[in-house]
C-alpha cells in the first residue's frame, strides 16, 4: 500500500492536487479539489499554498489509516460521527456484481430511509432509538 500526493498543472497559474493511491499493484486517483499557486504573487498566495499543503498531509495521513483498517480489520477512526445510511449504501455498492445480494440490500436501505431519513449517525444507534421509531 502506497500513497503518493500528485501535482498536475491546470494551467500557467495553478495546479491542481490528487492522492495516487496503489493497493496491491492496482493504482486508483482520487482528486482532492484542492490547489496550488505555481508561482506565489503575495504572502497570502505564499500563505495559501502552505496550508494547502498542510491540509493534504493531513488527509494523505486520514486515507493511511483508513486504508491500514481495511486491510488489518482495526477501526482507530472514530466513525461514531458517519452517517450510517452513507455507510450502508457503500457497502451496497460493493456488493454491486451479485444482482440477488444487491437487490437485499438496495431493499434494506430503502427502509432505513423511510424509517429514519437521509441522516442516521452511527453513534446514534442503538436498541432504545430503533424502538422509538
Amino acid at each position: 500500500m502506497k500513497i503518493n500526493v500528485r501535482k498536475r498543472k491546470t494551467g500557467d497559474e495553478k495546479s491542481s492536487l490528487n492522492l495516487e493511491i496503489t493497493v496491491n499493484g492496482r493504482r486508483t486517483r482520487e482528486s482532492l479539489d484542492l490547489f496550488l499557486y505555481n508561482k506565489p504573487k503575495n504572502k497570502l498566495q505564499e500563505k495559501q499554498n502552505k496550508e494547502t499543503l498542510e491540509l493534504v498531509e493531513q488527509i494523505k495521513a486520514s486515507k493511511t489509516i483508513e486504508l491500514q483498517d481495511q486491510k488489518y480489520g482495526t477501526m482507530r477512526q472514530d466513525f461514531g460521527k458517519r452517517n450510517f445510511l452513507r455507510f450502508f449504501e457503500e457497502k451496497m455498492e460493493e456488493r454491486n456484481e451479485s444482482a440477488g445480494n444487491y437487490g437485499n440490500w438496495d431493499s434494506a436501505l430503502k427502509h432505513l430511509k423511510a424509517c429514519f431519513g437521509e441522516v442516521l449517525m452511527i453513534n446514534q444507534l442503538n436498541f432504545t432509538f430503533a424502538y422509538k421509531q
